[in-house]
């Protein structure tokens, strides 16, 4: 039979040593091994994230520049309606223009003809103010003839005797 072993304090802390030295080791390596895990996991993330971002560049730069073509093309309809509208512009106020210059010439015609007419019409009356400069009033014109007939009478009767 085996002959058993006391166990001393001595041997106790020995085995314990031992066994969170034996422990501590496979912890080291499990951390070790957990390490260059994670970082071979973050390396290969980043590489993945690397290449999707170098896509998004490529898909950005790409949606710039047919972005950049359209805006060329909208700013070059957009020059050629303004400018169409613009010519367009001008001849209404050309045209306008015209308009409002024929339209002060019959003004300045009409005013010729109101000013012959107001002359025309200042002669008029001068005319008729020297006419009635020159009348007597019907007042005074029967009383002229009152003493008229009235003179008549008389030397008709001094001729009669």
């Amino acid at each position: 039979m085996e002959q058993k072993k006391e166990i001393t304090i001595n041997d106790l802390a020995g085995l314990v040593k031992s066994g969170f030295e034996t422990s501590g080791k496979r912890t080291d390596a499990k951390i070790d091994k957990l390490a260059a895990e994670v970082k071979s996991g973050f390396e290969a993330s980043d590489k993945r994230t690397d290449v999707k971002i170098e896509n998004l560049a490529i898909k950005i730069e790409a949606l710039e520049k047919r972005v950049d073509a359209k805006f060329d093309k909208f700013e070059s309809v957009m020059r050629a309606g303004f400018e169409a509208s613009d010519k367009r512009v001008d001849v209404k106020i050309d045209k306008l223009a015209e308009m409002v210059g024929r339209g002060f010439n019959e003004m300045g015609e009409r005013m010729n003809v109101m000013d012959n007419n107001i002359s025309l019409l200042k002669q008029g009356y001068e005319r008729i103010e020297m006419r009635l400069m020159n009348v007597v009033y019907r007042s005074e014109l029967d009383a002229v003839v009152d003493r008229v007939q009235i003179l008549e009478r008389q030397m008709k009767a001094v001729l009669e005797r």
